[in-house]
């Protein structure tokens, strides 16, 4: 009977190659020598493209997850946890076809290294997948690494952002929740805070909120005036006015939203939301039109 006999060898999530080649049907996997991590497959030759797709798919997988955990073992001196599940985020979301690496899509890159696969399975060959992976596969570990270490470091400015949160939603949870509803007004250039009849607050009741919440007042801004305002009136419902939609992340309107939670409504566009958008709009025509009389 002619077969086709692949000797492969791999250092990484070697279990996972053995299982998947032993689960293709009319395929025969001999276990070599575990502490070399490597094994012999004999398959019929009609079935060289499923062995060549199967380990293709484990290499775009399996692999690539354990390469990532290597590097940043051997960059950072021990194995972090949060990394490894950033990468198996990113991995899984290149699967599932959300998201290319290295200007192609999983099903492009599975095709590519299926067909540079194949001339191994025609015959007997003996592949180092380790070798063959870090040289063809080298642009998409680089686009994997840029892009685990992108999530990773967007999930620590998540982690210190909740932190934040979490400390002031204890201030909050401190205060006595008053039986009122405020109306929070944040745009590019100012955040205005108004009771339900449209009044907005006065200095003294802002004082006092400050001194209920804040004991250092030195370098804060207008945005945590009002957050100290807001917990130390701890409204019962509070209406939150976003004109600033287009804010950098963590905006405040983010800010208030978790801090406040079920307590928080978002307006859908009122008359006074319209308002103001126009009155925003027409004071940056006009400001950048005094600017160019004084720049000429």
């Amino acid at each position: 009977m002619n077969v086709h006999r692949l000797t492969v060898s791999a250092t990484h999530a070697f279990p996972g190659l053995a299982s998947s080649l032993q689960q293709l049907e009319g395929a025969k996997v001999l276990l070599g020598d575990m502490a070399m991590e490597s094994l012999t497959c004999i398959f019929p030759p009609q079935f060289a493209p499923q062995v060549a797709e199967t380990i293709a798919h484990y290499l775009l997988t399996d692999w690539l997850r354990t390469e990532i955990a290597r590097e940043w073992i051997r960059r950072a001196g021990d194995f972090d946890s949060e990394m490894a599940l950033c990468a198996d985020r990113v991995v899984v979301k290149f699967v599932a076809g959300k998201m290319s690496l290295a200007n192609a899509s999983f099903a492009t890159w599975l095709s590519r290294v299926q067909v540079e696969l194949l001339p191994f399975c025609t015959g007997d060959a003996i592949v180092s997948l380790d070798g063959f992976a870090r040289f063809r596969l080298r642009e998409v570990v680089a686009a994997l690494r840029a892009e685990t270490e992108r999530v990773w470091q967007h999930d620590g400015r998540e982690r210190d952002f909740e932190r934040l949160v979490e400390g002031l939603r204890e201030v909050l949870s401190e205060q006595v929740i008053q039986d009122e509803e405020l109306h929070v007004f944040t745009t590019p250039d100012f955040v205005w805070i108004a009771d339900a009849d449209g009044f907005g607050l006065c200095e003294g009741e802002i004082g006092e909120a400050m001194d209920a919440v804040v004991s250092d007042v030195d370098g804060i801004d207008n945005e945590d005036l009002a957050i100290a305002t807001l917990i130390g009136h701890s409204p019962r419902r509070v209406v939150l006015h976003d004109l600033d939609p287009g804010a950098l992340w963590p905006s405040f309107a983010e800010t208030l939203s978790r801090l406040f939670q079920q307590r928080l409504q978002r307006c859908d566009g009122c008359d006074v939301c319209r308002q103001l958008a126009h009155m925003e709009q027409r004071f940056r025509i006009q400001w950048t039109q005094n600017h160019r009389r004084q720049q000429r």
